[in-house]
């Protein structure tokens, strides 16, 4: 929960690393989420100082929920997953968040689910990573089960990735009561 310092950047190369609300540091130091297969998982809240490389496991923002900050980029292979849990509309607090200063290159599997029994309204927005910039987009989303006559849609904006609940009045295709 205070300042942790990888000068060479920090591997997890497998099991559970929670940051709760520190920073990792300095300026160049970063996450390399190398060949955890399935069952290596990087999660919490705070600020890692430079750059996420995300080839494999899970990146999970937020302490059911919150907001992970990367001071750089973040790249997220084709073999990554990053979870999310979605509990009500206020972003860090009630919906986890990436929030990335420099471009996320997104690949691989967005996976989210719903925390503590919330189920949204048609028209409600989520800024599930919010960046520089996006480049690409997730292969595959799991994404939960709706209200019937709503549906999900999955926005890829120049300034980060954002999910809507579609309204069963939106008639132009964004998403909102028209």
């Amino acid at each position: 929960s205070g300042t942790a310092n990888f000068p060479g950047g920090l591997n997890v190369n497998g099991g559970r690393d929670v940051l709760n609300g520190g920073n990792l540091g300095p300026p160049g130091c970063g996450i390399y989420m190398a060949n955890m297969g399935s069952g290596g998982t990087f999660c919490g809240t705070g600020h890692v100082a430079n750059y996420v490389s995300h080839n494999y496991g899970i990146l999970a923002p937020g302490h059911s929920p919150g907001a992970l900050s990367i001071g750089g980029r973040y790249d997220q292979g084709a073999n990554a997953t990053l979870q999310i849990e979605l509990g009500g509309k206020k972003p860090g607090t009630e919906y986890d968040q990436l929030v990335v200063a420099e471009n996320a290159d997104v690949a691989g599997t967005l996976d989210v689910s719903f925390w503590d029994g919330y189920a949204p309204a048609g028209g409600e927005r989520f800024d599930v990573i919010l960046s520089g910039s996006v480049t690409n987009a997730f292969s595959a989303t799991n994404l939960p089960a709706l209200t019937p006559g709503l549906e999900w849609l999955v926005f890829y904006r120049t300034n980060g990735v954002q999910l809507r609940v579609k309204s069963p009045t939106d008639s132009d295709g964004d998403g909102l009561a028209d």
